[in-house]
């Protein structure tokens, strides 16, 4: 009974039961879907947004490429469906369009092209191999000229999908060069849209509107030189010119079309350059002056010469030569004609040239040694000067020399060797002391011939010790010594201040200098006094002096500071007024 009982209590479920659980489940689905292609859907719309966005500034910024350096002159036309920006350059044009429209491959792009010398653009003579972006739908520039200024263009550029979202990029571009001829507002290179100006020269300018040029000295020999023309007025004048000699020549010719000049050499003079604009009769001119070189110096400025006016040079040492240039007739001459380049003649072991300006080395084997030192003119190979000399094989010698070191300091003590001035790298000092004046530990010198003297050094004396810089080096045949007299000065006390009293005020400080001779002082070595002794009033010593404050209710009106070095009689007075 109990097993049948069990068979009978387990329900499975219903038909019903199992049509309304698919169709609750099919909701939930059929929403989640919903939303997931919402969401695809929305992301590739915003994914499409950034791409057209990013396409839009990428073309704006291929466009500011192309237009920056304009070198002339800039228009903007905007014409029909044609819509174009002209770059003007010194020798071509640059030409960026948009066509708008829909009838036509070449509709709602845009393009660069360099390829015909005419401004007059139309879908007959567009290549479709120089597009820059398509699906262009507004392209519009305006250039501007602003007073002090480089002038700028205002780019505006939109562009529009399949869908109908359109994505906007503007920029404003300052043009490198300055393509205005700043005049006037009737006399401008640089033309806005929409104001088509005639074109009209009305000036011609030479570059650099006068210059020197040093001709080759002889006859049969010859040299060159051109200016630059720019042709100005408004609108974008041709640049062609006629160039021609005027007044005297000195036997120089000048192409008429490129305004190369031939200058024949050994003459000397000034003459006048012409350009005129073509079909004008409007004109530049400039001048150049020709010079020929008549001599060129060279002397050791810095050397000194021994009693028979021979210059005293050492092996070891670096030697600086100076060229003089002179052109013909004493005609002064630019400092960039004076350049020359050093070589030298015959000889030339144990010398080097460091340096274009004339700085030569001279090594150890230079030592008695002749050389020849030539200095020849860069514009004209023919003009040069020489400088002999013969390099000096002496040794160093015996010196002496002094220094003066205070209680408490030190000081950095120099050899004064006279002779061949040796590199520094070659030598080798040993420093001793050879009389210490009984000062024994008190006074040291160190490797680096660094002296020092202590503070416990009796104040009440003066000292002379002896010091000794033994130098040896390799081109040495033995060592040299330099003596040093190192004077450690008695000490004394003094203040600094022009008049013998100091007036004060008051509630008032002052700040009064002391020195101290042969002793490096400090606040812990003064002791500091009034007389009178002044109830209201403060003094102190510092490092470098005595500092003094005055009490309102001081009713003194004058009294001495007293410093003195303590634990000795050496003392300074300095006398105070209260104002």
């Amino acid at each position: 009974m109990k097993s049948l009982q069990k068979l009978k209590n387990n329900k499975g479920m219903s038909l019903v039961e199992v049509i309304i659980a698919v169709a609750i489940i099919s909701i939930v689905l059929a929403t989640v879907m919903a939303f997931m292609v919402a969401g695809t859907k929305l992301f590739g719309r915003s994914n499409n947004q950034i791409e057209m966005q990013e396409q839009a500034q990428l073309t704006l910024n291929n466009i500011e490429n192309r237009i920056i350096d304009a070198q002339l002159g800039a228009t903007f036309s905007d014409s029909g469906n044609y819509h174009i920006l002209t770059i003007m350059n010194n020798s071509d044009k640059e030409y960026i369009f948009w066509v708008e429209g829909t009838n036509t491959d070449h509709d709602n792009k845009i393009f660069y092209d360099t390829s015909s010398t005419s401004d007059t653009k139309d879908a007959t003579n567009l290549s479709l191999n120089e597009v820059l972006a398509k699906n262009v739908y507004k392209f519009k520039v305006v250039l501007n000229t602003i007073a002090g200024d480089l002038p700028k263009a205002d780019v505006e550029l939109e562009m529009m999908d399949k869908t109908g979202r359109t994505a906007n990029s503007n920029k404003t571009i300052s043009f490198r060069n300055n393509i205005t001829t700043n005049v006037s507002s009737q006399d401008q290179l640089y033309v806005d849209a929409g104001d088509a100006r005639q074109v009209e020269a009305r000036e011609v300018v030479l570059s650099p509107d006068n210059a020197t040029v040093i001709a080759p000295s002889g006859s049969g020999t010859s040299t060159s030189y051109k200016f630059n023309a720019r042709v100005k007025g408004i609108g974008y004048p041709s640049q062609l010119v006629t160039w021609s000699l005027v007044g005297q020549t000195l036997g120089a010719t000048i192409d008429e079309n490129t305004g190369d000049i031939s200058i024949p050499g050994g003459g000397g003079g000034t003459i006048t350059v012409q350009a005129k604009a073509a079909g004008t009769e409007i004109v530049g001119t400039a001048s150049l002056q020709i010079i020929s070189l008549d001599s060129i110096s060279v002397t050791a400025p810095n050397v000194s010469v021994d009693s028979e006016g021979h210059e005293i040079i050492y092996a070891g040492t670096m030697l600086q030569l100076k060229a003089e240039v002179n052109a013909a007739g004493g005609v002064p001459l630019p400092e960039n004609m004076k350049a020359v380049e050093f070589s030298v003649v015959g000889y030339n072991r144990g010398i080097q040239l460091y340096s274009d300006s004339g700085l030569f080395g001279l090594g150890a084997e230079a030592k008695g040694k002749t050389y020849t030192v030539r200095a020849t003119s860069r514009y004209d190979s023919s003009k040069f000067g020489d400088f002999t000399f013969t390099v000096q094989n002496t040794s160093l010698t015996e010196s002496s020399g002094s220094a003066v070191v205070d209680r408490g300091g030190s000081t950095e003590l120099v050899t004064n060797l006279v002779g061949e001035n040796l590199a520094a790298s070659e030598l080798n000092i040993q420093w001793s002391i050879t009389d210490d004046a009984g000062l024994g530990n008190r006074i040291s010198v160190n490797s680096q011939g660094v002296f020092t003297a202590s503070k416990d050094i009796n104040y009440e004396n003066e000292y002379l010790v002896e010091v000794k810089a033994r130098v040896t080096a390799g081109r040495l045949s033995s060592p040299v010594d330099s003596m040093i007299k190192v004077r450690i000065p008695k000490v004394s006390l003094q203040f600094e201040h022009e008049e013998g009293t100091v007036d004060i005020g008051k509630n008032d400080s002052v700040k009064l200098n002391l020195k101290a001779t042969g002793l490096v002082l400090s606040a812990s070595d003064i002791s500091v006094a009034t007389n009178p002794s002044l109830s209201n009033c403060i003094v102190y010593p510092t490092n470098d002096g005595i500092q003094l404050s005055v009490g309102s209710n001081n009713q003194a009106t004058s009294f001495d500071v007293i410093a003195t070095l303590k634990n000795t009689h050496i003392s300074a007075v300095q006398g105070i007024r209260i104002q």
